[in-house]
């Protein structure tokens, strides 16, 4: 077996299906999912394995595509609430004041809000705000992928609760206070709050170990509970010579160990019912988040909308 590290992997899988001569397993990201199972670039092998059940009904469904499922999800993150535990302690807050809708997180946030820490940095792209447009009742697309509804009031009303709490000095977008990222303004103490994924935790332990924090769900919007859900399955090319073996590997890629082993090295949460209690007895604090896999919207894509889907990662600022 050869194993090859990509360096642009939708560039790379792009020439090697043009080529004729596509590696055999690789990753593939929701949005790009359904563009290649369209194309007829996919084998369509999750239903032939033998406990395709034990995934993650929500993330079965990301990779299925007229009616069909495709491949299995390797893994999940998912969007959470960070809590720096020294700036809550210093603003008098307890944990009957973690927020748990709009209203007390705009409270919170500007209760943690200091001369030199904002309340809360959150990233200005789609995958951060998008989250408010669930809670609200909205998404980019409608229910069934079909249709553009970016502008619909649900989205308009969630950016601009966004851009009130940044325009109070509550909010602030990483680049504001000069870092990279919402992890980078948390570590360093710039944001008492954050709302990243469950890969903050590596981040974290290499580069701010000494930084205590609490992880919470995202708090509700007007329409419930609500946050956006990252994932990539393995798939198989439907020109490979070698399916069977594909699948066996991908099976063993997939096995309860091996995702302890990937959230162990890369902060994922695994796509196995069966793995969660093993997972969340290892991360507690990631309970709470984990259990966004049931309220959570996937960055899927319907296909052919790559193009636009890129546009809409543009920052939400203006």
């Amino acid at each position: 077996m050869k194993v090859v590290v990509a360096q642009d992997l939708p560039q790379q899988l792009s020439q090697g299906f043009a080529g004729g001569n596509p590696p055999d397993v690789f990753y593939v990201d929701a949005a790009r999912f359904a563009d290649l199972a369209k194309a007829g670039s996919l084998d369509a092998y999750a239903e032939k394995m033998k406990d395709n059940e034990d995934f993650y009904e929500s993330l079965r469904q990301t990779f299925t595509f007229e009616g069909q499922q495709y491949c299995v999800p390797k893994d999940f993150s998912t969007l959470a609430l960070e809590i720096r535990a020294d700036s809550w302690k210093a603003a008098g807050l307890t944990d009957a004041d973690v927020p748990t809708s709009w209203e007390e997180l705009a409270t919170v946030a500007k209760t943690l809000t200091t001369g030199k820490q904002a309340g809360m940095v959150i990233g200005d792209t789609r995958d951060r705000i998008g989250a408010f447009m669930v809670q609200n009742g909205g998404w980019l697309l409608s229910e069934d992928s079909t249709q553009v509804t970016a502008d619909a009031p649900e989205n308009v009303e969630a950016v601009q609760y966004v851009k009130d709490q940044i325009a109070a000095g509550t909010f602030k977008y990483p680049s504001q206070v000069d870092t990279g990222w919402g992890g980078e303004a948390f570590g360093t103490g710039k944001g008492a709050m954050t709302m990243e994924g469950n890969w903050i935790r590596g981040a974290m332990k290499n580069d701010y170990p000494d930084v205590e924090y609490t992880v919470h769900e995202l708090p509700e919007g007007p329409a419930g509970k609500g946050t956006l859900l990252f994932t990539q399955c393995y798939g198989i090319a439907a020109a490979s010579e070698f399916k069977e073996q594909s699948m066996s590997l991908v099976e063993a890629l997939t096995t309860v160990d091996a995702q302890l082993a990937a959230a162990d090295a890369f902060g994922v949460m695994p796509s196995r019912q069966s793995a969660k209690d093993a997972y969340i007895e290892k991360y507690p604090t990631t309970r709470r988040s984990s259990r966004a896999r049931t309220t959570g919207r996937a960055r899927s894509t319907p296909p052919a909308w790559r193009a636009c889907w890129r546009t809409s990662t543009q920052d939400c600022s203006s």
